[in-house]
């Protein structure tokens, strides 16, 4: 066996480590592309939540028209317009708007979107409209004429509870 030792060279300094520049370079890619990734989280997180008010509000639709069937023909009472929809059934101001899978619809697409519900019954209980506002901007309104789209509740008292443009 051959027992000479063998002499490795290396070019350059190993002990060199990093400049300050080269350091200062990689935090700052490191910074753009984390604040890219947040922004991108962010928008991603808003449209879940858009999306869970939609389908909670296009199943506040469907069970609004089986109540109306089933309850001679009457979306609720008494008629009117409520800024907080969920308030006034559960403060006791004895308006009905749909029952319990309603509410619990409600309350949901309401903890998904960006404010209070806002519900409108029309005259008689013959029609009936509900919105919640969006993060981002804007609200989603649902009503008896099976809209759904952007818009807010309106009307109730002495007009047709319905979606107005936003």
């Amino acid at each position: 066996m051959n027992s000479k030792k063998r002499k490795i060279y290396f070019i350059g300094n190993l002990s060199r480590g990093l400049t300050l520049i080269e350091l200062l370079v990689v935090i700052s890619i490191i910074g753009v592309l984390s604040s890219v990734l947040l922004v991108s989280v962010s928008t991603t997180r808003n449209r879940g939540k858009i999306a869970a008010v939609q389908s909670n509000l296009s199943t506040v639709r469907s069970e609004m028209e089986l109540f109306f069937l089933n309850n001679n023909e009457s979306y609720g009472s008494p008629a009117g317009f409520y800024d907080d929809c969920l308030g006034a059934i559960d403060g006791g101001s004895g308006i009905t708007f749909g029952g319990p899978d309603i509410v619990e619809a409600l309350i949901s697409a309401g903890q998904s979107g960006n404010g209070n519900i806002v519900c409108a019954i029309g005259p008689g209980g013959d029609s009936w409209a509900a919105s919640v506002p969006l993060y981002g901007g804007g609200s989603w309104c649902v009503s008896s004429i099976g809209f759904g789209g952007a818009g807010t509740a309106s009307g109730g008292s002495l007009s047709e509870a319905v979606c107005s443009s936003s």
